[in-house]
């Protein structure tokens, strides 16, 4: 967190770290950037399109960035990385 200016609750935060005391060897952690982070947790009623729109993006790209084979299927609680 000091590395890169933030604080260890905001990375806990938008990574869904609940223990911050417990991280893997090997797990990303997503930066914020800008004042936003560059993903995005899926609420009920959203689309795939509706987040790309959101962000700037297309619907195609944010499935490709995230291996998402069916653009149909996400879930309320999922990150995309933005």
């Amino acid at each position: 967190a000091a590395k890169y200016g933030t604080t260890y609750q905001t990375l806990a935060q938008i990574n869904h770290i609940a223990n911050p005391n417990i991280i893997g060897v090997g797990q990303k952690i997503i930066l914020p950037g800008n004042g936003q982070s560059n993903a995005y947790t899926v609420q009920a009623g959203d689309t795939l399109s509706g987040i790309a729109a959101k962000f700037g993006k297309t619907w195609q790209a944010l499935a490709q960035k995230n291996g998402i084979a069916n653009p149909n299927v996400i879930y309320v609680g999922q990150t995309i990385q933005i």
